[in-house]
């Protein structure tokens, strides 16, 4: 079960934080963030299986991260790791009409999309009933596969308890809540488990001085590694598909 957390105007200095643990099976390849060519770039990881992403960033300075809903598995319709690839082509409001578009979320298999830049964000949530999109005004907002759960509640209890503070401050509180197992946003099981977390932060407005970070395994276990160095390079040479 994936943990995506999303603050907002909590870190001075870095209004938009994303943070998100992967959880997928331990036998499913995938890669650490990478630049992805095209218009606009993006830096993401990668699922070498379907070959899309779980979570990633625009140079426009929009955010996206999915995660599954429900236990609707249909082969034949699109990984859900084309979604975030899908929404991140274009800004903020782009997004919101693809995926109101008719017939677009049906594509996918049972989804959350959590959709962010400096300005807003939203929430996006389908299944069987169909699809739903609400703001998000919180400041501070936890998904996970399922809805709201005693281990959302005290996560959003613990982060509502650190206030606002320096990156620093949050970069250490951050990565220790994603390493616990208690609560538990680290798993592991026989055949599946966290995979890998990643945090990205960002300033008001692009990316000039965002930050990403990315652990290539359980955060328990392996460290963060500072790949800020692809967030600046979003700002580089225009790519091209």
């Amino acid at each position: 079960m994936c943990t995506v957390i999303l603050l907002r105007g909590v870190v001075r200095g870095l209004p938009l934080v994303l943070a998100m643990n992967r959880d997928e099976f331990l036998d499913r390849p995938s890669a650490g963030p990478r630049l992805w060519p095209g218009s606009p770039p993006l830096v993401a990881p990668v699922d070498l299986r379907s070959g899309g992403t779980w979570c990633g960033l625009s140079a426009s300075g929009l955010l996206v991260a999915v995660t599954n809903r429900g236990p609707e598995r249909d082969a034949g319709k699109r990984s859900r790791g084309s979604l975030v690839v899908d929404l991140l082509q274009g800004g903020r409001a782009e997004a919101g009409k693809r995926l109101a578009a008719e017939g677009y979320a049906g594509q996918f298999n049972g989804f959350h999309a959590l959709v962010a830049d400096a300005a807003k964000a939203f929430l996006a949530e389908f299944d069987d009933a169909g699809l739903r999109l609400a703001e998000i005004d919180a400041p501070v907002t936890i998904l996970t596969n399922g809805g709201p759960t005693p281990d959302i509640r005290q996560l959003l209890n613990e982060v509502d308890e650190k206030g606002t503070g320096t990156w620093p401050e949050t970069e250490a509180w951050l990565a220790a809540l994603l390493r616990r197992h208690d609560l538990p946003t680290c798993r592991h099981l026989d055949d599946r488990g966290t995979r890998s977390s990643i945090v990205f932060a960002l300033p008001g407005g692009g990316t000039l001085g965002g930050k990403l970070l990315f652990a290539d395994g359980p955060p328990c276990t392996t460290p963060y590694v500072d790949q800020s160095v692809l967030v600046e390079a979003l700002r580089g040479p225009k790519w091209t598909a």
